[in-house]
């Protein structure tokens, strides 16, 4: 006795060859080949339609019509594309707002899955705000953003419309310098933990930070020399020498550098061994690079420094705490960790030696 047919689960608008849905049953069977008589057009008997098993391993992917190459007609135009894009968002819409008026779209057909708010009845407003603080929304809240952007003069305080200019650089300064010192101090308690790749990664963020400094020194020149000296007249003393972003930075670079160099004599290593074996020293060799990187930085935001200032007001000419433009050049030479940069004399030296 045959046995019976397995139902085959397919959608059926891709069935070439599966028998009527309302026969057998209700199922839908997979039927044989055509063979001779099955045409009507011949005249012959049509052969038995007895229903047969479907064996394969995957019924519904072997019968997948098969892939052609996509012709000029089955491609949507850019209006079109934008016409589909546009109903999808508006179905999205329109589904959020039947959820927050407590209907049932019928395309919630797993409710406990997909939106278990929705199951149980509660819908969270993301329109409103949930965090304590002043501000329409939570991202004003977190980032005080009222506060911040009140820090500014208004436009009746300022005594030129460029201080609006002048303060967002020199703020926006404070910031990244405080995240690079707090990196730094960090980094300093991971090197003294013996954490080297904890503290290499917060040294590249530190130096990045810095780099960002520099950079905005740019907008300064931007003003307009004659100009600038309406704005000069309303700093009082004020002075890049008392950001106490950068006071920060010059207290916490030694103690970087002091951490560097005990990790030194545990090894038993003077820099210029640690650069000659460096390949057997990779981790703290990386740690020597990133430390004469963000050496570098604080030099290079002092020689920026300086020639913003002698392009703004001149290089001869005194601050507004009475000190000389010039003494700001002579710091540019300055070195936090003049070791490693005698060190790269030394190796040129030892490779002379070597000819």
């Amino acid at each position: 006795m045959a046995r019976r047919a397995e139902p085959v689960a397919r959608s059926r608008q891709d069935l070439p060859h599966v028998l009527h849905g309302c026969r057998d049953r209700g199922e839908l069977l997979e039927g044989g080949a055509r063979g001779l008589g099955d045409d009507p057009r011949q005249r012959r008997l049509a052969r038995s339609r007895r229903p047969i098993e479907d064996r394969r391993a995957d019924a519904v992917l072997a019968d997948r019509q098969p892939q052609r190459r996509a012709l000029a007609e089955h491609l949507l135009l850019p209006d079109e594309l934008v016409e589909a894009a546009r109903a999808q968002a508006q179905r999205q819409r329109s589904r959020f707002l039947d959820l927050r008026a407590g209907r049932v779209c019928e395309e919630v057909a797993h409710a406990g899955k997909y939106a278990p708010a929705v199951a149980t009845g509660e819908v969270e407003d993301f329109s409103e705000p949930i965090l304590g603080g002043e501000g329409a929304s939570d991202y004003e809240r977190y980032l005080r953003t009222d506060e911040l952007l009140s820090l500014q003069k208004t436009p009746e305080e300022q005594a030129h419309r460029d201080e609006l200019l002048f303060q967002t650089v020199h703020q926006a300064s404070e910031l990244w310098l405080k995240l690079a010192w707090n990196e730094a101090e960090e980094a300093t308690r991971l090197l003294e933990a013996g954490d080297l790749a904890g503290a290499e990664r917060l040294l590249r963020r530190s130096i990045q930070a810095l780099q960002y400094v520099i950079d905005q020194l740019d907008m300064l020149e931007r003003q307009s020399p004659w100009e600038y000296q309406t704005i000069r007249k309303v700093l009082g003393h004020g002075s890049g020498f008392d950001s106490p972003g950068f006071r920060e930075i010059r207290r916490v670079t030694p103690q970087l550098g002091q951490a560097f160099t005990a990790l030194l004599r545990e090894r038993g290593l003077t820099v210029v061994e640690l650069y000659v074996h460096g390949r057997e020293h990779e981790d703290l060799y990386q740690l020597a690079e990133l430390l004469i990187g963000w050496d570098e930085h604080i030099s290079l935001w002092r020689m920026r420094h300086y020639l913003v200032v002698a392009r703004v007001i001149g290089d001869q000419v005194v601050g507004t705490q009475g000190t000389p433009v010039e003494l700001l050049g002579g710091l540019i030479k300055q070195r936090f960790y003049p070791e490693l940069w005698q060190a790269r004399n030394r190796l040129t030296e030892l490779s002379n030696e070597e000819e």
